[in-house]
């Protein structure tokens, strides 16, 4: 439940207004501290990318979003875009398969490898990440994460 995944993660999850309720909430040890995903069955709104059975994965956990960190790792047909996600600097990375390099709540830097699709919009709020992975385009991705409560 929403409020199990909340008391084992330390902090309140923020859920797309938009996609209706997750059809699972996973919680796991990671990158030093207790990760959150929503996952989304694939529908007509939240196609498939590539037969992996997700429409959609949110991906929630504390640590911090550095630009400098992860635009080290992605390849050279991936493209890294800066937009803006609920008043603060997000990221969109689309192309190639990459990784996602953070700072773990005690300051060490962490790779974390991509799980659904190509492209993702990574971004920070307060003390907590948030990545989102689709097949969809960048503006209802945008749209999507903007709805978050």
């Amino acid at each position: 439940s929403r409020a199990e995944a909340e008391r084992l993660a330390g902090f309140p999850l923020r859920l797309p207004a938009t996609a209706g309720t997750p059809d699972e909430l996973r919680v796991r040890t990671h990158l030093s501290t207790e990760v959150v995903s929503a996952v989304y069955i694939p529908s007509a709104a939240l196609p498939d990318p590539g037969g992996s059975g997700v429409g959609m994965l949110l991906t929630e956990f504390r640590a911090r979003v550095e630009r400098e960190l992860f635009a080290k790792v992605l390849g050279p047909s991936t493209t890294l875009e800066e937009v803006s996600v609920d008043g603060v600097t997000g990221y969109w990375l689309a192309g190639s398969p990459h990784e996602v390099v953070v700072k773990d709540v005690h300051g060490d830097v962490s790779r974390d490898t991509l799980r659904l699709a190509e492209n993702t919009l990574l971004w920070q709020k307060g003390d907590v990440t948030y990545r989102i992975e689709s097949a969809l385009p960048r503006d209802e991705v945008l749209r999507i994460a903007a709805s978050l409560r």
